[in-house]
């Protein structure tokens, strides 16, 4: 693309002016491309933060269960040794 004006050639201006629009359409992009990756952070980091409570609450449930699952298991085992103990 080559711009002539009276016959004489403006590439140097073209160019200079075509690289600064490029030069604040490129800032332009990044700030965007920031913006949307700080957003898309800070619901992953949500998103984290809620699973790790699930998680902790899951943590609890099982070391619950696993609790009554060995003390019922240990009482069987009690009323088991007491009957046949007394055979």
């Amino acid at each position: 693309m080559l711009a002539r004006s009276g016959g004489t050639t403006s590439r140097p201006e073209e160019a200079s002016r075509s690289s600064s629009r490029r030069g604040a359409k490129n800032l332009s992009a990044l700030h965007t491309h920031e913006a949307v990756c700080a957003e898309r952070y800070a619901n992953i980091m949500t998103l984290l933060e809620l699973t790790m409570r699930r998680v902790g609450r899951l943590e609890t449930l099982v070391i619950i269960v696993a609790g009554s699952v060995i003390s019922g298991l240990g009482g069987v085992i009690v009323t088991l040794a007491l009957k046949l103990g007394t055979r």
